[in-house]
C-alpha cells in the first residue's frame, strides 16, 4: 500500500501506516506540526491565524497587544491572589526569593 503524502501549511506529512510506534508501543501523533506550534507559533505573539503582532495594521496591533496585556494581568493576579491566601506576606518572599537574591550577584563577576 502507497503512503499518502498530504501538504498542510507548507509541512507535508505521510499517512498513519508510515508512522512509527515509540518504543512503549503508543502511536505517534497524527499531525506533527501541532507538537512544535506552541514554541514556534506563541499565543502571545501570533494570532491564532498565524499573523506576527508586529505585521498587523495598527488598528488590530492595538487590539492584540492589549487582549494579551489583559490575559497575562488576569494570570498574575490570579497566581499572586492564591499566593495571598496562603500568606498574607508570601508574594513579598516570592518576589525576594526569586527577583532581587538571584539579580544581587549581577555585575559582581569579572
Amino acid at each position: 500500500m502507497a503512503a499518502q503524502i498530504v501538504e498542510h501549511d507548507g509541512i507535508s506529512s505521510s499517512d498513519s501506516s508510515e508512522r512509527k510506534s515509540s518504543p512503549s508501543g503508543a502511536r505517534l501523533p497524527s499531525d506533527e506540526r501541532e507538537i512544535f506550534r506552541e514554541a514556534l507559533f506563541p499565543d502571545d505573539s501570533y494570532t491564532p491565524e498565524g499573523v506576527y503582532w508586529a505585521d498587523l495594521p495598527y488598528g488590530q496591533r492595538v487590539k492584540f497587544v492589549n487582549a494579551v496585556d489583559r490575559a497575562e494581568i488576569k494570570k498574575e493576579w490570579n497566581s499572586m491572589r492564591s499566593m495571598m491566601k496562603e500568606s498574607f506576606f508570601s508574594p513579598v518572599r516570592w518576589y525576594f526569593k526569586n527577583a532581587v537574591l538571584p539579580g544581587a550577584g549581577l555585575g559582581l563577576e569579572g
